[in-house]
């Protein structure tokens, strides 16, 4: 069963992807990170990815660009692989991820016209 934590749990999109994950049977929620911390489902809420307890297979990412520093420190640090579905990310930011996935499993980010600078 793989295990997966969502960052921005308690965002539309978060709550959206942990109502699909309940109905699956291959796949369980074990955590969710959220500056809120609102628990609202059978899964604890944490306001840090690093307060997680247990190491999820997969962290799967609707938060805000601002949480990419941690998450890509964590993703790294404990070899789990991230979905960045988060929007508004920098030229830099996206370096970073580039990088990033030199050492860790992250797909790559396709520059979305919605996040250009004007």
């Amino acid at each position: 069963m793989t295990r997966i934590a969502i960052t921005g749990a308690c965002g539309r999109m978060g709550r959206v992807i942990a109502g699909l994950v309940k109905e699956r049977a291959d796949c369980t929620i074990i955590a969710g990170i959220d500056k809120l911390g609102e628990q609202y489902d059978e899964f604890p809420v944490y306001t840090k990815v690093f307060d997680m307890p247990e190491k999820p297979d997969v962290i799967i990412d609707f938060s805000h660009p601002s949480a990419l520093p941690d998450l890509l420190s964590y993703g790294k640090m404990n070899n789990v692989p991230l979905v960045l579905a988060t929007t508004g990310y920098t030229d830099e930011e996206r370096a970073q991820i580039t990088a990033a996935s030199a050492q860790v499993p992250v797909p790559p980010q396709a520059p979305c016209p919605c996040t250009r600078s004007y």
